[in-house]
């Protein structure tokens, strides 16, 4: 059988080419498509992209982490008691929220732990500043101020939150305390219980209204409001350690002692804990237990100059009697903070002693005396330490009297006589407590 070709049609149609032609440009779309697709994937998911490539080279970037990130860093080194570590974090989620009044609120209550109160009242001026209808801007001010001492600047700021919630029962706590720190006995008790009405569940409305207790002398009923705030929140370590405090303040020094050690089991990196557990050892003459929790305080936060100031009074006095190991926690002190007078005079006392027991040569003389004198000038600047300066006036005699040369002509001295050749420092062995009531 053959098959003819009809040669009447072209082979090359038009039909054909419309056939053909139809096919190619279909063809063409779907190549176009793909190569635009491709373009927009490589534009939009170019971090992703680049992240599969990085993996599989192994140089994979570090994700950044988010405000929540930081704040859940910060809560976990708070519950372990590393505060310094809590507050760098705080700061990250703050400089990625700084709107955020619940932030800056969690923060200031950070740093009354961390005892940096003039710290606090900026925070709550900032709060008060980026929405001035929230409370709690204005009791973290007053708070602060509070804890600074100055009652009398807290009460209008208190005074002004409660024009903007008048059932906000913080407020009423710090008019409470500052009330009470300004004598006001009466206001400071009503204010403190209207606090505790407001909020019967408060730990802080209880700790207030047990602050302005112990201010009439109500020393009993004090205790149980303290008692009721540490069973109504456990975890709250201020509020345990103010117990602790009232207990040591009560004679109830192992009651003291077993609640700063719980602290400790919470948080084991607390300073502040483990310097009110060095003072309570101290007070019940277990000097090498009060030394160890001491030396802790200071390698769990060495900026906690409390602390420092604290081991220095420890290992230049009695039993110790160490005055080169007390030289370092006080530099260390001074070093943190240069403006601490009483860091500063200690640390020319420790000078002074180590050249008496010809420990050191005449230069240190020299060095004593140039700390006493810029210690005492430091003194003569500032109100509310006259004791401080009366201690670094009769350290100055000393000097004078002890060591070689004229050091007493540098400056205007009225030297009285010293009877006692001994070597007992000067100054007091247990400094008192930073903040009212803790």
């Amino acid at each position: 059988m053959q098959i003819r070709r009809d040669y009447s049609q072209p082979f090359f149609t038009s039909s054909r080419r419309r056939q053909r032609g139809g096919g190619g440009c279909a063809l063409r779309l779907i190549l176009l498509f793909l190569i635009v697709g491709a373009i927009f994937a490589g534009l939009t998911q170019r971090d992703a992209l680049r992240g599969i490539a990085l993996n599989l080279i192994g140089q994979a970037a570090t994700p950044t982490a988010s405000a929540s990130d930081w704040l859940t860093q910060a809560r976990a080194s708070q519950s372990s008691g590393d505060l310094p570590a809590a507050a760098k974090s705080y700061q990250q989620a703050i400089a990625l929220r700084p709107d955020s009044v619940d932030l800056m609120s969690e923060y200031g209550l950070l740093l009354i732990d961390l005892e940096r109160y003039e710290e606090v009242v900026e925070w709550g001026e900032q709060a008060i500043a980026t929405d001035g209808f929230d409370p709690r801007g204005y009791a973290l001010k007053a708070r602060g101020l509070v804890w600074q001492g100055n009652g009398s600047a807290a009460i209008p700021v208190a005074l002004s939150g409660l024009n903007v919630d008048r059932q906000y029962a913080p407020l009423y706590a710090m008019l409470g305390r500052a009330y009470t720190l300004t004598g006001n006995l009466a206001a400071g008790l009503e204010n403190a219980e209207i606090a505790v009405d407001l909020d019967s569940q408060n730990a802080d409305a209880r700790r207030a209204y047990a602050y302005a207790l112990n201010s009439s002398a109500a020393y009993d009923e004090a205790t149980e409001q303290l008692e009721i705030a540490v069973a109504l929140a456990p975890s709250n370590v201020s509020v345990g350690m103010e117990l602790a405090f009232q207990y040591l303040a009560l004679n109830r020094d192992q009651e003291a002692i077993d609640l700063y050690t719980s602290v400790l089991r919470v948080q084991p990196r607390n300073a502040r804990a483990m310097l009110r557990l060095c003072r309570a050892y101290r007070k019940i003459g277990q000097f090498n237990e009060s030394m160890a929790q001491c030396e802790d305080a200071v390698r769990a936060d060495p900026t906690y100059t409390v602390a420092q100031l604290q081991l220095g009074m420890m290992r230049y006095s009695e039993p110790y009697r160490d005055f080169r190991g007390a030289q370092a926690p006080f530099e260390a002190c001074v070093q943190y903070d240069p403006t601490n007078i009483e860091c500063l005079y200690r640390l020319g006392l420790t000078h002074y002693y180590l050249y008496l027991q010809q420990a050191e040569g005449v230069e240190s003389c020299q060095t004593a005396w140039d700390m006493l004198i810029q210690s005492r000038q430091m003194a003569e600047s500032r109100t509310g330490v006259d004791a401080t300066l009366s201690d670094i006036n009769l350290a100055v005699e000393h000097v004078a009297r002890d060591c070689p040369g004229n050091l007493a002509a540098q400056i205007s001295l009225n030297l009285t006589p010293v009877l006692s050749q001994d070597l007992t420092p000067v100054a007091p062995e247990i400094i008192p407590e930073p903040t009212p009531g803790v």
